[in-house]
């Protein structure tokens, strides 16, 4: 059930009172209706970021500085070539993918956004690109889709973990049919489903920093749940969600022609700073500010 829009959550628990409104034409049961409906849009994360909305100082820049990255994270669904022309024109520094149909496709990508410089790296079907510098061997993740590599810019010595993830399942389904005993078996599959992959992401991430040292980290892609799952309790103490820190706007990605959950979501290590974010068709826009360095993140 946490799956689903947290609005869409009290309605359903004020179905009895709603029910009570249009048979008997009670203004009390209605007066209940409408608390419950506004105590569901004021808790979710959805709130902070739409009062934001329109002010000067969560406007996007025209292009970042030299102490700035512009990032996009995007899904593709594998079946098609990754959406080169729509990703060119946010000259973007960074872009996480998730369902790239093959390698080839991802370095077609990546040359039509970056040029002969363009690095990436790519396990499965995620994968992350850059513009220019160094980028480390990709890192997998036990049973789960996803890619963690270390990039050093041209312009910059210190490196930045990048995560590019995604959670089971593929195509995400929405269901509302909560009489069913089948809806909630599916809806509880998933969130064991993210909880183990998400076990698998940490212990990979302890393993790294073990090896490698610590520095800091952007993690974005599809999650496959809603901010208000419980399998985010740990992100929320590791991480910072950068659209609920500095988001503008409604922020919904899922499902593309009409979204009402935000499901594609951007992360940074509490050594970062998010300042700006927003969201807009399938991409999301944010800047994270890296100890001396900022972050232009893209959904």
């Amino acid at each position: 059930m946490t799956t689903l829009p947290l609005w869409l959550c009290c309605l359903l628990s004020a179905l009895p009172a709603f029910l009570a409104w249009i048979i008997f034409g009670s203004r009390l049961a209605l007066l209940g209706v409408l608390v419950w409906v506004s105590y569901g849009i004021i808790i979710t994360d959805f709130l902070p970021p739409l009062s934001r909305t329109g002010m000067d100082y969560y406007q996007m820049p025209p292009i970042p500085d030299n102490n700035q990255y512009r990032i996009i994270t995007l899904y593709s669904d594998c079946s098609s070539e990754l959406p080169w022309d729509q990703t060119t024109k946010y000259r973007p520094d960074i872009v996480f993918i998730q369902g790239s149909a093959s390698y080839n496709h991802t370095l077609r990508f990546a040359s039509h956004v970056f040029g002969g410089k363009a690095r990436l790296a790519q396990i499965g079907n995620c994968a992350v690109v850059v513009r220019d510098g160094q980028i480390g061997t990709g890192r997998n993740i036990a049973d789960t889709s996803g890619i963690i590599v270390d990039w050093i810019p041209a312009e910059g010595a210190v490196p930045i973990r990048l995560i590019s993830l995604s959670l089971d399942p593929v195509h995400y389904d929405m269901r509302y049919d909560l009489y069913s005993p089948s809806c909630w078996k599916y809806y509880k599959n998933i969130r064991l489903t993210h909880r183990r992959q998400l076990r698998n992401l940490f212990d990979t991430m302890r393993e790294i920093v073990t090896q490698t040292g610590d520095c800091p980290t952007i993690l974005a892609g599809n999650f496959s749940a809603s901010p208000q799952s419980p399998i985010f309790e740990k992100f929320s103490k590791k991480y910072i969600d950068c659209f609920y820190e500095r988001g503008s706007g409604y922020g919904a990605t899922y499902p593309v022609e009409n979204p009402s959950v935000r499901l594609d979501r951007v992360f940074c290590s509490p050594n970062s700073t998010a300042t700006k974010h927003r969201t807009s068709l399938r991409y999301s826009r944010c800047f994270v500010a890296i100890k001396t360095k900022s972050i232009l993140v893209i959904i």
